[in-house]
C-alpha cells in the first residue's frame, strides 16, 4: 500500500511555490497555515510566545542544525545510535539505493520494509518478495522516483532540518507484527520526557493503517487529552509496558542536546525494544490537542533560550 503521493499536482504546485519562496517569506507562509489550522494569529514576538504550537514554528526556522539533520536522516540515525547507545536496537539495515532505478530485491530477505530516509510516510512492507511481480516492482520504483525528487523541508511547511538530507531509498528489517507492535512516542522538552502517546498499530485489509491512541504521563497515569493533526482515536486503557523505564532513560540521553524532540519506540510481540525515529517537529509543528489548555501548558515547559 503506497501511503503518500508525491506526484499529486496540487501538492507539487504548493511544493514548488514553497521551494521558490525567499527565506524572509517563510514566516508569512507559516502564519497563513497557523491561522488556517487554529483560527488564531501566530505570535512571532519571541518574548510573548507561550504556546507549544507557536514555539515549534519558531524552532523550524531558527533552530535547525547539522545534528538535527543527521538524526532526522533515517539511515544516519542508525549509526548514531550504534555509536552512542549500542545497547539500543534499531531495525537492521539491509541495503541502500541511491536512486529508484537501483532498487533490486534479489539479495534481500523475503520480508522487509523499504522506505526513504528523508521524508514521511513512505514505508512499504514487503511481506514476501517472491510475490512481487515485475509490474509491482516498477510501481514501487515509480513511486520512489517521485519521492526522491522532493526536498522534504519544502514539502512539509519549512521543517528546515530536513533540507540537507541526501535522499535515498533503503531496505531494513521488519521487526514487527501487523497486529501486535506497540508504538510509544515520548515527547521530550529540554531533555526531559513529559508525556507519552502510546498505541497499537492495526493493519486492516482495504482500510489502511489505524493507530489507536492513548496518552500517559511518565509514571503511566492516563492523561485526559489526545494529540493529533487531522485525526484522533482513543479507546480503552493500555497496560503499562515492562520496558517503560528503559524507554524513558533512552529518551533522556537522546534528547539531552535538544530543546524539543519526540523519540519514537516500538516493542514487538517478543518484547524486543527498538528506536524507530527521532522527530523534531511532529506534524510540522501543527499539533492539535484534544483537551483544554494543553497547548499552553506544554508550551510553558519548552524553553527556547
Amino acid at each position: 500500500m503506497l501511503q503518500c503521493s508525491y506526484s499529486d499536482k496540487k501538492y507539487l504546485l504548493r511544493y514548488k511555490f514553497f521551494e521558490l519562496c525567499p527565506l524572509w517569506f517563510y514566516k508569512y507562509v507559516l502564519s497563513y497555515k497557523y491561522k488556517k489550522v487554529y483560527k488564531l494569529n501566530l505570535n512571532w514576538n519571541f518574548s510573548r510566545m507561550n504556546k507549544l504550537s507557536e514555539k515549534l514554528q519558531w524552532l523550524k526556522l531558527y533552530d535547525s542544525n547539522p545534528e538535527k539533520t543527521k538524526l532526522a536522516d533515517k539511515i544516519l540515525l542508525k549509526s548514531y545510535v550504534e555509536e552512542r547507545i549500542p545497547e539500543l536496537k534499531t531495525a537492521k539495515l539491509y541495503k541502500i539505493f541511491d536512486s529508484a532505478d537501483d532498487i533490486d530485491f534479489s539479495d534481500l530477505p523475503d520480508t522487509f520494509v523499504i522506505k526513504t530516509n528523508h521524508s514521511w510516510c513512505t514505508n512499504i512492507l514487503v511481506e514476501d518478495k517472491n510475490n512481487i511481480t515485475l509490474p509491482k516492482l516498477n510501481e514501487y520504483k515509480d513511486y520512489f522516483r517521485q519521492a526522491l525528487k522532493i526536498n522534504y523541508a519544502y514539502w512539509s511547511y519549512y521543517e528546515l532540518h530536513y533540507k540537507n538530507i541526501v535522499p535515498k531509498v533503503f531496505a531494513e528489517e521488519y521487526y514487527g507484527d501487523r497486529f501486535d507492535t506497540e508504538i510509544y512516542q515520548i515527547y521530550c522538552f529540554n531533555g526531559i520526557p513529559e508525556f507519552i502517546i502510546a498505541g497499537l498499530h492495526n493493519l486492516h485489509v482495504n482500510k489502511g493503517i489505524f493507530f489507536e491512541e492513548y496518552t500517559f504521563d511518565t509514571d503511566w497515569n492516563s492523561l485526559d487529552f489526545g494529540l493529533s493533526f487531522y485525526w484522533n482515536y482513543r479507546s480503552l486503557v493500555m497496560k503499562k509496558p515492562d520496558r517503560l523505564s528503559e524507554m524513558l532513560e533512552y529518551s533522556k540521553k537522546l534528547s539531552a542536546n535538544f530543546k524539543f524532540v519526540r523519540c519514537d519506540f516500538a516493542i514487538n510481540k517478543y518484547n524486543n525494544l527498538y528506536l524507530s525515529e527521532m522527530t523534531f517537529t511532529p506534524y510540522s509543528g501543527f499539533l492539535t490537542f484534544y483537551g483544554e489548555n494543553q497547548d499552553l501548558y506544554y508550551g510553558n515547559k519548552l524553553k527556547l533560550k
